[in-house]
């Protein structure tokens, strides 16, 4: 592994400085001279730290300015990396991508929804052909809905024993961090995901291996096969919410605290 954080906030890769911002996202761009990421150095200690091996096929779902992919790249040597991204790709990223001599480990895909299944099937199809996906990090909308539809397309290829992340998963119950409306797509904060994970795997015996939630990210280790989450558009697994008392199952701002702090309290969202 090449890279060197010389502090929280700056990483050095391949001579070239990787910045870490937790706002001003509609601002920021990599450019030529420096990559712009959005995870913090405690993020990439943990993906190095994951107990997997080997790690040759990486989905990363929701690529920003492209900085994340460049230092997984680095993190896991023998992996190729696939990123799907609803916004535009910048050119410097492109650019960079080429320059560090990742061009034929890093593919990404701009203008792709994460809930597109005939895009994202088609994507890894050309990408990954039948060879299942060791990793998937969702790092994209934060949105109830988008990322239920994208677990749902996803997991299925991702193999037994792979590990699927979501990322800023608790921002409803952030202390003093106010969500947009629009981020309770659903009227669910994505916190309901995975306290319906959390259920799925007693629901489901051996589906879900291990369930690691932590201030900034969940984390699954995949035993077998689940059923979809959503069918037709329509939550499933959510119903059984409602057999839990209020002061239980109430997910809104304010109602569940995460145990363990983290550097990060922010979040993003694809325009």
């Amino acid at each position: 592994m090449e890279q060197v954080w010389e502090s929280e906030d700056l990483c050095v890769l391949k001579g070239v400085p990787f910045r870490y911002r937790n706002s001003d996202y509609g601002s920021l761009r990599t450019t030529a001279d420096q990559v712009v990421i959005l995870k913090p150095r405690t993020f990439f200690e943990q993906y190095r730290q994951l107990p997997l091996s080997p790690v040759k096929r990486i989905l990363e779902v929701g690529v920003f300015e492209g900085g994340s992919a460049l230092l997984l790249a680095d993190i896991f040597p023998d992996a190729k990396i696939v990123g799907i991204d609803i916004r535009p790709a910048d050119p410097s990223v492109r650019w960079h991508i080429a320059n560090m001599g990742y061009g034929d480990r890093i593919k990404l895909y701009s203008g792709v929804s994460q809930d597109d299944k005939a895009q994202v099937e088609a994507i890894l199809e050309k990408e990954f052909g039948g060879e299942p996906i060791d990793l998937v990090i969702d790092d994209a909308s934060h949105m109830y809905g988008f990322t239920t539809r994208c677990f749902d397309i996803v997991f299925p290829r991702l193999r037994v024993g792979g590990c699927y992340v979501i990322e800023d998963w608790g921002w409803a119950n952030w202390p003093g961090y106010k969500a947009p409306d629009f981020f309770f797509e659903d009227r669910q904060p994505l916190a309901t995901m995975i306290l319906e994970l959390a259920m799925a795997t007693a629901s489901n015996y051996g589906a879900i291996r291990e369930l690691t939630v932590t201030f900034g990210m969940a984390r699954l280790v995949k035993g077998g096969e689940l059923p979809p989450l959503r069918r037709d558009g329509q939550r499933q697994r959510a119903r059984s919410l409602d057999r839990i008392p209020a002061t239980a199952a109430t997910v809104g701002r304010g109602r569940f605290r995460a145990a363990a702090p983290s550097a990060r309290r922010s979040c993003r969202r694809s325009p």
